[in-house]
C-alpha cells in the first residue's frame, strides 16, 4: 500500500505529535507500506524537517501557508501511485477538498471539532459546518482516538470509522519491572508536559492541586506557569533530556481540562510518555485505552468542579501506593505502538477493499 501522509504543523519535529507520527510511519513501513510524509511548516522549522519528510513545504506568513497547502494538494493529485491519503482533521481549502473527492482519504479525529472551531471563531465554525457533510460523505474513513469522539460524528462517518487510541513506542524505553526508585523520603514531584497554554490543559486545576498540597512540588514543562511557590516552570524538553527529567519525577499529570471541549474521555500523548517512563498518572477523565480502575491511573473526577473540596484521601491513597515505585511496562500493551498501528493498517485495507466493491 502506498500512503501519502499530510501533516500541517507549526513546530519542531521533536514535540509529541510529530514523534507519534514518526513512530507510526516506521511501523507502517514494517508492514510493507510505502509512506510519503508531506509536511507544511513555518520556515524557521523547515531545516529540522528536511531529513524526516518526503516533502517539506514551508512558509513565513498566512498567505504563503495557504499556497503551501495548495502546492501540497497539487503534488498529491499528480502522484499516480497513491492508494491512500492520511491526514488529521482540519478546515480545508478547495484543492484539499478536491483531493478528498478524487483520492481515497482517511482522516484522523483527535478532538471534538465542532466545539474546537466554535471556540476558535464564528467564521471557522460556519466553515466547519459547511464542510462537515462533504467530509462525511466523501472521505473513505476515519480514525478516532476515543469511542466518545467516534459517537459524536455523523451517522455516515460512524459507519466507516474505527477507534485507535494514541499510543507510544515502548521499545524506545528500557523494559523494567516495578521497583523502588529510592525517592521515598524526598519531596514528591509531579510533572505536566505542555507545548502551549490550551484551555484543555487545565492549568488552573494544577494550581488548585499545588495550593491544596503545599508539601508536593509541581513541575510544568514547556509552559510558563507560576501561581504558587511550589510550581516550577521549565522550558521545552525533548528526547533524552525529557526522559532524563521524567526519571527523577514521581507522578505524571494528564490533561485536566478536556471538559471545556464538551468531552468526557481523553487519550493524551503526555500520559503515554509518563507511563513509558514508569510514572503512574493522575488525570480527571477516563482514558479510552486503559482498563477501568487501572492501578497505574487515578481519575480525579472532583477536579472538574473547582468549588468542590479536594478529596485528599483518594489522592493520598494513590500516592502511598505508588510512592517510590515505577509502572511495569508489561501492563501497558493497550498503548503499545506495535499493536495499535498494525491494527490501523488492517483497517485501511478493509476500507480500500470495501471501496473496490
Amino acid at each position: 500500500m502506498n500512503i501519502s501522509y499530510i501533516f500541517d504543523w507549526k513546530g519542531s519535529p521533536n514535540t509529541g505529535v510529530p514523534q507519534k507520527i514518526d513512530d507510526q510511519i516506521k511501523i507502517w513501513q514494517k508492514t510493507n507500506c510505502k509512506v510519503k510524509l508531506y509536511v507544511i511548516v513555518p520556515r524557521k522549522h523547515s531545516k529540522e524537517w528536511e531529513n524526516k519528510a518526503f516533502k517539506t513545504l514551508s512558509y513565513n506568513n498566512s498567505l504563503q501557508r495557504l499556497w503551501s497547502r495548495i502546492k501540497c494538494s497539487l503534488l498529491i493529485m499528480q502522484d499516480k501511485n497513491i492508494n491512500l491519503v492520511y491526514r488529521r482533521y482540519s478546515i480545508w481549502e478547495l484543492t484539499e477538498l478536491l483531493t478528498i473527492f478524487l483520492i481515497p482519504t482517511v482522516i484522523e479525529i483527535n478532538t471534538f471539532n465542532k466545539i474546537f472551531f466554535k471556540n476558535r471563531s464564528f467564521f471557522f465554525y460556519v466553515i466547519y459546518l459547511l464542510q462537515y457533510s462533504f467530509v462525511s460523505k466523501f472521505c473513505l474513513g476515519a480514525c478516532t482516538v476515543t469511542e466518545e469522539l467516534r459517537a459524536l460524528q455523523s451517522y455516515k462517518l460512524i459507519q466507516k470509522s474505527s477507534v485507535f487510541t494514541n499510543s507510544i513506542s515502548l521499545a524506545k524505553f528500557n523494559e523494567q519491572p516495578v521497583e523502588n526508585t529510592g525517592r521515598k523520603n524526598k519531596r514528591l514531584s509531579f510533572v505536566f508536559i505542555g507545548s502551549d497554554s490550551f484551555a484543555w490543559n487545565g492549568l488552573e486545576r494544577i494550581n488548585q492541586l499545588a495550593k491544596s498540597f503545599p508539601s508536593f512540588d509541581f513541575h510544568i514543562i514547556g509552559i510558563n506557569e507560576k501561581q504558587s511557590k511550589n510550581i516550577f516552570s521549565h522550558g521545552p524538553l525533548y528526547g533524552e533530556k525529557l526522559v532524563d527529567f521524567l526519571q527523577i519525577m514521581d507522578f505524571g499529570i494528564s490533561t485536566l481540562g478536556i471538559d471545556k471541549l464538551k468531552l468526557k474521555q481523553a487519550a493524551p500523548l503526555k500520559s503515554r510518555t509518563y507511563l513509558a517512563c514508569g510514572l503512574p498518572v493522575i488525570g480527571a477523565y477516563r482514558d479510552s485505552a486503559f482498563p477501568q480502575n487501572a492501578e497505574y491511573f487515578l481519575e480525579l473526577k472532583y477536579l472538574i468542579n473547582s468549588n468542590e473540596i479536594v478529596n485528599e484521601s483518594e489522592l493520598l491513597g494513590f500516592i502511598n501506593k505508588w510512592q517510590g515505585k515505577r509502572v511495569d511496562m508489561s501492563s501497558l500493551s493497550p498503548i503499545n505502538n506495535e499493536i495499535v498501528k498494525k491494527n490501523r493498517i488492517d483497517f485501511f485495507n478493509s476500507l480500500i477493499n470495501s471501496n473496490k466493491k
